[in-house]
């Protein structure tokens, strides 16, 4: 069937997930664009796009596990097969007296052998259609629609019979980049220890203990089309937790420890100043200092074309953060 070769490109967006494909132009001597990788899709006929699956599954700290699975963006291959008129149409379109014969330069193209191959036999057929080229601007111009016309007849499609499919190459890394844009992890959430009953404040100075509850700390995002795909997958190697009211930030381990007596502490940072002064945010009963638990993140990809791991960078996700009530403990001495 129909090996369309397609360049890939992702155009930049502000939106999570808006990234737009495109095909390149053909080359100078006039043949399809190049592309890595060696998969192929088959979409159905569909303008010509293919849009690409992603799914997200892991696990979290609390040993429960996530999932989810969209559709990403779009594949737009050069050239595809469209439905269209039906040999009923074809026929009485082109046959002779037709209006389809009304100018030399159309009759001279239909004698050349321009029809579609025993058109005549599906004359009365209304409900079976030819598939034929189209392209996209891009390739009219840089005259790869040409060289694909001519490679590529129209295909008869009787009533009974599938679409023809448009067979796209893609890059393994377009889908790896897509599946990095396409990563979003839910986000678990912040406790502190000591609280002051009634308050929920902790104290200026002391080690306040930092733990996140059902925070991700695996994850699989895999994106593919039929034939190809990429998959990253990815382990938290910690938290960075930080607070405007801090004296510095902490490097954890894990998600921190959930305090309890006897329990050995992971996570902590010390509040230098109290949050006397502070503005009350929205939603909020007590003025509060901010506290950010940034994860960190090994990951590896692997696709159709390599099994063998590569290490990979990936953003970090969004921050899980808490608002945290700090009060000073004021000492009284007696002589």
């Amino acid at each position: 069937m129909l090996r369309a070769a397609l360049a890939v490109v992702i155009a930049a967006s502000a939106a999570l997930g808006s990234a737009v494909l495109a095909a390149a132009p053909a080359q100078a001597d006039g043949t399809p664009p190049v592309v890595g990788g060696e998969g192929s899709a088959t979409p159905d006929t569909s303008g010509g796009a293919i849009s690409v699956k992603v799914t997200t599954s892991g696990t979290t700290s609390g040993g429960s596990s996530f999932s989810s699975s969209t559709s990403g963006p779009t594949i737009q291959p050069p050239c595809w097969f469209e439905r269209g008129k039906s040999g009923y149409e074809y026929y009485e379109f082109y046959k002779p007296g037709g209006p389809g014969r009304g100018a030399d330069t159309i009759e001279d193209w239909v004698y050349g052998g321009g029809l579609h191959d025993n058109f005549e036999d599906y004359k009365d057929i209304k409900d079976g259609y030819w598939y034929e080229v189209a392209c996209t601007a891009e390739a009219a111009a840089s005259g790869y629609q040409s060289t694909f016309y001519v490679e590529n007849p129209a295909i008869w499609v009787g009533p009974q019979d599938p679409a023809p499919v448009t067979q796209v190459d893609v890059d393994p890394t377009v889908l790896r980049d897509i599946a990095l844009d396409y990563m979003d992890l839910p986000v678990g959430t912040m406790h502190w220890n000591p609280q002051l009953r009634g308050s929920g404040a902790t104290i200026v100075g002391a080690d306040t203990w930092i733990w996140v509850d059902d925070a991700p700390t695996t994850a699989m995002v895999r994106a593919e089309v039929p034939g190809t795909w990429a998959q990253i997958d990815a382990t938290l190697t910690g938290l960075k937790v930080s607070s405007d009211g801090a004296r510095e930030s902490a490097q954890c381990g894990g998600t921190g420890t959930a305090w309890a007596s006897g329990a050995q502490k992971s996570c902590s940072i010390q509040f230098s100043r109290s949050t006397a002064g502070q503005s009350v945010k929205q939603g909020e009963k007590l003025p509060t200092w901010t506290v950010t638990a940034q994860s960190q993140w090994a990951a590896t990809w692997t696709s159709s074309d390599n099994a063998n791991p590569e290490a990979l960078t990936v953003e970090p996700p969004d921050p899980t953060t808490a608002e945290i009530p700090v009060m000073e403990v004021q000492s009284l001495s007696t002589s």
